[in-house]
C-alpha cells in the first residue's frame, strides 16, 4: 500500500513541479525511486517530525503541495499541535502519509500502534482523512486528495487487502439483516464476520468507510436506514474511531439502529507478537461478535 501510494505520488509530482515529498527520515527503499528522479522535490528533514510539518506548512503558504511520509504514530499523533495550528488553522493543502495503522507494526508494541491517529484527526475541522484498503483505492485516494482544499491524511496500512473493496460512498444502499462497516485492511476481518453470521442464516453487507469529510455522515446513514443491526470493524480504539462516527450519526440523525462495535478496548501494553497474535489479543472472536449480532436482531422485528 505505501509502494502504491508513492508511485502515484511520483507520477503526480511529474505533472505537477509544486510537489514535494518530505520524510522524518524513514520510508527507505520505499522513497528511492522517487528521491533519485526528482532530488529536487525531495527532502529528508531528519528525525523531527513536529518540524516537518511546520516546514511543510511554510512550503504550502509559499505556494507548493509538500507531501509529509512517515510512521503514523509519527504522523499525526507527536505533531499533533503542529498540524492544527498550521495547515489546519490556516487552511493549507499539506498532505499526511502515515503508514502502519492500527497494529500494522505488531512485533513494535505500543510506541508503533496508531489506535487514536483517525480519532486526533477527525476532531479537527477541514481535515479529510484518507482509509484506503486495497493499492488501488490507495491510487485513487492519492490522486483525489491533491485535487481537494485543504489538509488531508493518508491512513496507511503497509500492505493492501486482497479483496477489492465496497466503497460506502458509492455503492448503493440495499436491505441487509446487518450492515458492516469497515476501516482499512479490517475488512478482511469484517468479511469473516460477515460471513459466520450469513452461514447463521441472516443477509449481511460489508462496506468500507474510505473517507472521512464533511460528508461521510450522509453516507452512513443513506445504508443505515436500509439495515436492522449495524456492526463497525477496525483496528483502533473504540472512542473517537469509525464506530463513534457511526454512533453520532444514529444519534444525530433519528436513525434506531442498535450499533456493535469491534474495537480495540483496552491498552495493548504486552500485545506484541504476530499480526493474528495481537488481534486475537486485542478483539473479541468473530464468531463471538457474529451471535451477539444475531441477538441484536431478534430483539428487533422485521419492518
Amino acid at each position: 500500500m505505501r509502494n502504491a501510494a508513492v508511485a502515484e505520488l511520483t507520477e503526480l509530482a511529474r505533472e505537477d513541479r509544486r510537489v514535494v515529498l518530505l520524510t522524518a527520515d524513514l520510508g527507505f527503499g520505499v522513497l528511492d525511486n522517487f528521491a533519485r528522479e526528482l532530488p529536487d522535490q525531495f527532502v529528508n528533514v531528519g528525525v523531527t517530525e513536529q518540524a516537518m510539518i511546520g516546514v511543510a506548512t511554510g512550503m504550502a503558504e509559499a505556494g507548493l503541495r509538500p507531501y509529509c511520509y512517515t510512521i503514523a504514530t509519527f504522523a499525526v499523533i507527536r505533531p499533533f499541535e503542529f498540524i492544527r495550528n498550521g495547515p489546519v488553522a490556516h487552511r493549507l493543502p499539506v498532505r499526511i502519509i502515515g503508514v502502519g495503522a492500527g497494529t500494522d507494526y505488531s512485533y513494535d508494541g505500543m510506541t508503533h500502534y496508531a489506535l487514536e491517529d483517525l480519532a486526533l484527526a477527525r476532531s479537527q475541522p477541514g481535515l479529510t482523512v484518507y482509509s484506503p484498503v486495497t493499492d488501488d483505492d490507495t491510487r485513487a485516494l492519492v490522486r483525489e486528495g491533491h485535487g481537494q482544499s485543504g489538509v488531508a491524511y493518508f491512513r496507511l496500512s503497509r500492505r493492501g487487502s486482497t479483496t477489492p473493496s465496497r466503497d460506502v460512498r458509492t455503492e448503493d444502499a440495499q436491505d441487509a439483516d446487518v450492515v458492516v462497516f469497515a476501516l482499512g485492511v479490517a475488512q478482511q476481518r469484517a468479511h469473516l464476520i460477515a460471513q459466520t453470521i450469513s452461514d447463521l442464516g441472516h443477509s449481511t453487507s460489508v462496506l468500507s468507510v474510505l473517507r472521512f469529510d464533511d460528508r461521510t455522515g450522509d453516507d452512513l446513514a443513506r445504508h443505515l436506514v436500509r439495515t436492522r443491526v449495524c456492526l463497525t470493524v477496525e483496528d483502533h480504539y473504540e472512542k473517537g474511531g469509525l464506530g463513534s462516527a457511526v454512533a453520532e450519526v444514529i444519534a444525530t440523525s433519528g436513525v434506531g439502529v442498535p450499533l456493535l462495535m469491534d474495537a480495540v478496548t483496552s491498552l495493548p501494553v504486552g500485545a506484541l507478537g504476530s499480526a493474528d497474535y495481537v488481534e486475537a489479543k486485542l478483539h473479541r472472536p468473530v464468531e463471538e461478535l457474529a451471535h451477539q449480532a444475531v441477538s441484536l436482531l431478534k430483539l428487533r422485528s422485521p419492518e
